[in-house]
């Protein structure tokens, strides 16, 4: 870790940062703070208070924390060069992305696994249901007779013939290709959760070959769900060719690793050093 590099991008008063939300859930990182005391090398990392106690900077958020000695966890800081910088920056923004992206991935795998269940009781048992619908089919049609009511527009009747139609090889088909479904959407999901280079190069290369389909699916019929799925796809895919720079776009893997790298550099804060007065020792109050 170093003291050199700009602060972190847009952080101004007011504004919200993905740093400050990730620590509302996680906690602060301020390894000074669980020290019981911080020396004049430390300034990047933690300060003394004037009349006693010290504070820590969280590595993520960059938030002063005043430490509590009856909770330390060692003598001092220790090297500063040896502190573990947490995602920040665009690394953790990067981060929060691609999680959302694997969780979408991972709700299409645990659907597309109940769908092959589904599909493997059908499946199995597709004889003696087609049986029971033939004699629901015969006795509804013997119900309806004179009613003037037109069998071919039931609903419920519709359904039957095509339980009575449905070929077990066809069966099979469909249940090999929602088993390959969830397991390929699973390795995205487990991939991109781990921020695996190659997950991101499957899933920006399999949702593109699905935008054809999914483009001739909505021509066919326009819905919310399939203009709302289409718009996220083709969302993730521009992100993931732009944003995480794939195929050699703007520069390719080497500068996103740069820019990775850079966000993990813990910037020199303006005003720093700084020291609390007297008048402002309340918690988290600092003075020039």
């Amino acid at each position: 870790m170093t003291s050199t590099g700009p602060p972190l991008e847009g952080r101004t008063t007011g504004r919200w940062h993905p740093e400050t939300f990730v620590c509302a859930f996680r906690g602060h990182r301020a390894p000074a703070a669980r020290a019981r005391q911080v020396g004049q090398g430390d300034w990047l990392v933690g300060l003394e208070v004037v009349g006693g106690g010290h504070l820590g900077r969280c590595l993520r958020c960059d938030a002063w924390v005043l430490a509590d000695p009856e909770a330390a966890e060692r003598d001092e800081v220790g090297d500063i060069g040896d502190l573990d910088v947490p995602e920040r920056g665009k690394k953790l923004r990067d981060s929060l992305v691609l999680k959302a992206i694997a969780v979408d991935r991972g709700v299409h795998s645990v659907v597309f696994g109940l769908l092959a269940l589904g599909l493997l009781f059908l499946r199995s048992n597709l004889g003696g249901l087609q049986d029971q619908a033939r004699v629901l089919v015969r006795n509804a049609n013997g119900g309806l007779a004179g009613t003037g009511q037109a069998t071919s527009r039931s609903f419920i009747l519709k359904e039957l013939n095509r339980l009575i139609g449905r070929n077990p090889k066809t069966l099979r088909v469909l249940l090999l290709t929602a088993v390959a479904y969830a397991v390929v959407e699973g390795v995205e999901a487990v991939g991109l959760w781990r921020a695996r280079r190659w997950a991101e190069y499957l899933t920006a290369l399999l949702t593109a070959g699905f935008l054809p389909f999914e483009v001739d699916e909505l021509l066919k019929r326009v819905s919310a769900g399939r203009l709302i799925a289409l718009v996220i796809n083709m969302a993730v895919l521009v992100y993931l060719v732009w944003a995480k720079r794939l195929f050699g776009i703007r520069g390719g893997a080497q500068h996103d690793e740069g820019e990775g790298e850079a966000a993990e550099r813990l910037p020199v804060l303006p005003g720093q050093p700084v020291r609390a007065t007297p008048a402002s020792s309340g918690p988290g109050r600092l003075g020039q």
